[in-house]
């Protein structure tokens, strides 16, 4: 009995040093595959990652890897600063090599005009607006922008005295998600690159947002008795210290002092 149980203790102890010796025969694999060829850093997805993703989020997404020069796709990034600043622009998956075109500058994204409606706004109201090629980012807009709406409004009667005229930042981040006429200008080549003919946005563009009620029922009217001007406002931009501005004909005399 004892020399069977002898027996099945060795036979355990030789499998778990036969399932070591393999598990370090594989690990060595990829080493033994890389002797002898030149390799260079680059950097690869260890997970997939989504479409949007920054690129400065990316640290526990993605490790340097020696791959050989041979199978280095081009324009491959090689360390975490050369992707700092970037978005993913289409999603990776894991092992992929992250590489220029997969990656892009803010600018690069709008200049793609590639853009897909996110889903809290697929129940907004759409609304398009034609402004002149100034009011609407000199033409330089894209679906995807967030832009500032400021309305501004003349009375007819000047000589009423209660009359007004006064413009106000009245919709933030307001989502653009459709542009015709305008143009967005590709990245600022480097010296020496050729960017080709550079066309121009047209002198009269017309505009969708993607607005709940409230906001589309204002931008309506501001259309119809106003006037419309854009700002092209990011995430980051703040609106302190905005309000009303008002000018009140006649001037009252407290008015007039402090213009004078």
């Amino acid at each position: 009995m004892l020399k069977r149980v002898i027996a099945a203790a060795a036979a355990i102890i030789l499998a778990a040093v036969g399932v070591i010796l393999v598990l370090a025969y594989a690990n060595r694999a990829d080493e033994r595959a890389l002797e002898g060829l030149d390799t260079v850093p680059v950097l690869v997805a260890t997970a997939p990652i989504a479409q949007g993703t920054s690129g400065d989020a990316l640290d526990e997404l993605v490790e340097v890897q020696q791959v050989p020069q041979d199978y280095v796709v081009e324009g491959a990034f090689e360390e975490l600063e050369d992707i700092e600043g970037l978005v993913v622009a289409d999603a990776l998956t894991e092992g992929e090599q992250l590489r220029e075109g997969r990656l892009l500058s803010e600018a690069e994204l709008r200049a793609r005009d590639d853009f897909d409606l996110p889903e809290e706004a697929e129940d907004l109201h759409q609304v398009t607006i034609p402004l002149d090629r100034a009011r609407a980012l000199g033409g330089n807009i894209a679906a995807g922008d967030t832009v500032g709406v400021f309305m501004s409004f003349e009375p007819e009667d000047q000589e009423e005295q209660d009359a007004f005229d006064l413009t106000t930042l009245e919709l933030n981040k307001a989502l653009v998600i459709r542009v015709a006429g305008g143009y967005v200008a590709p990245p600022v080549q480097g010296p020496g690159e050729d960017d080709g003919e550079q066309a121009e946005p047209e002198d009269n563009i017309l505009v969708t947002l993607a607005l709940d009620a409230p906001d589309a029922e204002e931008l309506v009217f501001a259309m119809e008795f106003g006037t419309v001007w854009l700002s092209y406002e990011p995430e980051e931009a703040s609106e302190d210290g905005t309000g009303t501005v008002v000018l009140i004909l006649p001037l009252p005399d407290e008015v007039r002092d402090v213009l004078q």
